[in-house]
């Protein structure tokens, strides 16, 4: 009889351990998934691409434009308006003329944010430029006592309606761009920087970033 009840014994001395064991394992594991579950929950996308649709719309009236000065123009706005938030788009000429056709002499916000609306953008940056252009001029800009001939100097003239709309915040801006000097040859702004810089100036306090 005590050989039985030491033969029952020793079994459940070999055979505790190993349950324990078993338990312990099972424990580990479920608090293993346990935590990567809530922490797969809780994870949040670190870069998220919003491709808000972005158009750049330009209505030439001077003549003057050409592929240099609107790539010029357009990296100021991309620079604002630029991935993962933004997208602008290329192949805008529906939009081109739709905004014309509702486009008056003097948007204001409500209108822009109509326009906006009408052709789905997110942001709308419009430029109508009205005359734009240089020329080198001869003359005497000084009194009797110059002698010296007839200087050269150029005529610069930036005439443009700059307009733009964010629907995030329903922020609207605009600027009319009057420039016409006259200045020694070699002294003077390109018109098209002039409205470039102003464009940039424009979208940077509208948007509240620094001035590029």
């Amino acid at each position: 009889m005590k050989k039985i009840w030491l033969s029952v014994l020793l079994m459940l001395c070999l055979l505790l351990p190993w349950g324990m064991i078993q338990a312990a394992e099972t424990t580990t594991v479920n608090a293993v998934s346990t935590v990567k579950v809530t922490a797969a929950e809780d994870a949040k996308p670190i870069f998220a691409i919003e491709d808000r649709p972005t158009y750049f719309l330009i209505y030439d009236q001077s003549g003057a434009m050409n592929s240099s000065i609107y790539h010029s123009w357009r990296q100021m706005v991309k620079t604002v308006y630029h991935f993962p938030t933004y997208k602008i788009i290329e192949d805008a000429d529906q939009v081109r003329q739709t905004v014309r056709a509702n486009l008056s002499g003097r948007p204001d916000q409500q209108e822009l944010a109509r326009i906006a609306a009408g052709v789905k953008a997110d942001v709308l940056v419009i430029i109508v430029v009205h005359n734009m252009y240089e020329r080198i001029e001869s003359g005497y800009l000084g009194g009797w006592w110059d002698n010296d001939g007839p200087e050269s100097y150029v005529r610069t003239v930036a005439d443009a309606d700059l307009y733009a709309y964010n629907t995030e915040g329903q922020k609207f801006a605009k600027k009319n761009v009057r420039e016409y000097e006259l200045k020694d040859l070699g002294t003077q702004e390109h018109p098209e920087d002039t409205i470039k810089w102003a464009l940039a100036k424009m979208l940077t306090r509208m948007e509240g970033k620094p001035e590029i």
